[in-house]
């Protein structure tokens, strides 16, 4: 009996002890700074609460977990309980449409997709399908679909059927469905043709070109496109693409096309025939034309035996080049960008060295403010030192070009990434330390090391501005240099054309035109072998290489992966790329 009073006064005294520790426990949470083991019990109790079928407990629950994804130190743990939590439910099921479109909605603006993970993949394929087929339409959701389709890596399957894609297709606007569609053409091919054949032509003008020579390349054949190019309705530019569609597909289909030379004689003919050119029977017909006086035929023979002969495609914009690098009175930035072409045309036996080495003298930026035609040609010309010397220079310029430099040449022993974080904890200009983060991110992305979400958010946030004007081409080199698809597409986008004839708008918009091809050459030397060198001309050529340029790198890309040590998109199947 004794000892039951003792173990019930020791059961009452524990109680007691408890009670008065959860007291305790309770004020100090109230008053006492919010230690991290309080921060977890919130966020795991928040954690679970988003997944409760209640949209107003979410909304708080969301609320609450707020502070945490916007915070550096405690996003990546937020993230990594959500995604735990969420793959036991998905598991066994009992995660409502409801519950996944509130977290693609509110995850989109805090992480991108790891692909690896099932759980992404799952509320991706769910997205896709409540976007899609939801009423009313979740203009949120359709965004975080498309950008999680245009970032999807090639070789990942998703079960998402072709009338969900076309029907999520129909509700998304012009930008949107650009964003889209190199995604569906480059689809496997049990899905990519039905695909394809179920979307709506879009109100766009251009984009519906680009709809039909997508359909045009998957479907094979080449009467179609040429049946298409006789309708003398149809826009010129969809004329162009439909022809250059036929020849493609059957380099014999030249033959169908050459009844129009003279009666378009502005058409970019030696875009649409060049992968004829070397075909007898397309030759026979182009000497039969010219033998018989017709003068675009004979202008074209002329063209393709000159090329034939060894003269470069593009023998007048090298020859202008000499003349831009030996002029001495010509802005620097131009003639880095003329010896960057020179040397990826001609031997650098041949640019003499003093003129090469007197480029990277003096300012490093262009008057665009750019510094990318200095750090491409110290790489171009095997000047790697510079990079160690210009992150170690009290001018700003010399630092950002010194970053993208570091990056290009690829810091293997992590020197360079540390030597570029030294600079930028040093520097005070924004724009200074915008390009060295980017620059560290850039370096370290294709190693995954560490590599955080939000650090990739904000390099696609200083790549076109806060106001979201044109690309970046420094930031947009580093993004290329981290292996991402989606630079390749800002890549092949061309810049905006002047809207006046003024001389030095036309002489920016050249440049930075030049300045696309570099790096075309630079990171995807595939497709500008497939490309061929840049032929200019008249805005519907410059239109057309566009569209081929954007289907041949859907084309490629299958077949092609990032090398990291070499920084530039190779040959998966050609040992000789490994």
């Amino acid at each position: 009996m004794a000892d039951s009073g003792r173990r019930a006064r020791w059961s009452g005294a524990t109680l007691g002890a408890a009670v008065a520790l959860g007291a305790i426990v309770a004020i100090l949470m109230l008053v006492a700074p919010d230690p991290g083991w309080r921060r977890a019990l919130r966020r795991s109790a928040a954690v679970e609460a988003i997944l409760d079928p209640s949209p107003e407990v979410r909304r708080g629950a969301w609320e609450s977990l707020t502070a945490d994804l916007r915070d550096d130190q405690s996003r990546e743990a937020t993230i990594a309980e959500i995604e735990d939590v969420l793959e036991e439910r998905l598991r066994t099921h009992s995660v409502p449409d409801p519950v996944l479109a509130d977290l693609a909605r509110e995850l989109a603006g805090f992480t991108a997709s790891r692909w690896d993970r099932p759980t992404d993949r799952a509320i991706l394929v769910r997205s896709i399908e409540l976007a899609a087929t939801g009423e009313p339409p979740d203009a949120v959701l359709a965004t975080f679909a498309v950008e999680r389709l245009a970032a999807l890596p090639d070789g990942l399957a998703l079960p998402v059927a072709p009338e969900v894609a076309a029907a999520l297709w129909s509700r998304l606007d012009t930008p949107m469905q650009a964003r889209l569609l190199p995604r569906l053409a480059s689809l496997a091919d049990g899905s990519r043709r039905r695909t394809l054949a179920l979307l709506e032509p879009p109100v766009d003008r251009d984009l519906a070109g680009r709809l039909l020579l997508a359909r045009w390349l998957v479907d094979g054949d080449p009467a179609a496109a040429i049946a298409l190019a006789s309708d003398s309705a149809l826009h010129p530019d969809l004329l162009d693409r439909s022809r250059a569609a036929a020849v493609r597909l059957d380099p014999r289909a030249a033959i169908g096309v050459l009844d129009d030379l003279d009666a378009d004689p502005d058409a970019p003919w030696a875009t649409i025939l060049a992968p004829a050119s070397e075909e007898p029977a397309v030759r026979a017909a182009i000497e039969r034309r010219a033998a018989e006086g017709e003068p675009a035929s004979r202008r074209l023979l002329a063209r393709i035996d000159a090329v034939a002969a060894g003269e470069p495609a593009d023998a007048e914009g090298l020859a202008a080049a000499w003349d831009l690098l030996a002029d001495p009175t010509s802005p620097a930035d131009l003639r880095r960008v003329a010896a960057l072409l020179l040397l990826a045309a001609t031997s650098s036996e041949d640019l003499p060295e003093s003129a090469l080495a007197s480029l990277l003298e003096g300012a490093v930026a262009g008057e665009s403010g750019s510094v990318l035609a200095s750090a491409l040609l110290a790489e171009a010309t095997d000047r790697t030192r510079l990079a160690s010397a210009w992150l170690r220079s009290l001018e700003d310029d010399r630092k950002r070009a010194g970053a993208i430099l570091a990056v290009l040449i690829d810091g293997r022993s992590g020197a360079d990434l540390a030597a570029i974080a030294r600079t930028q904890s040093g520097a005070s200009d924004p724009q200074v330390r915008s390009l060295l983060r980017a620059a560290s991110w850039a370096l370290a992305a294709p190693r995954d090391f560490a590599v955080r979400d939000f650090d990739r958010e904000f390099v696609h946030r200083i790549s076109r501005g806060e106001a979201g004007g044109e690309v970046d081409p420094d930031v947009l080199a580093l993004r290329l240099a981290a292996g991402e698809p989606a630079a390749v597409g800002d890549l092949l986008a061309l810049p905006r054309e002047p809207t006046s004839e003024d001389p030095e708008a036309i002489a920016g918009w050249s440049r930075r035109m030049a300045i696309r091809w570099l790096l075309v050459e630079r990171f995807v030397p595939d497709l500008a072998a497939a490309l061929g060198p840049p032929l200019g001309g008249s805005r519907r050529g410059r239109a057309l290489e566009r569209d081929l340029a954007l289907v041949e790198w859907w084309s490629l890309r299958p077949e092609l992966r990032f090398d990291p040590s070499r920084r530039r998109w190779v040959r998966s199947r050609s040992s000789s790329d490994l």
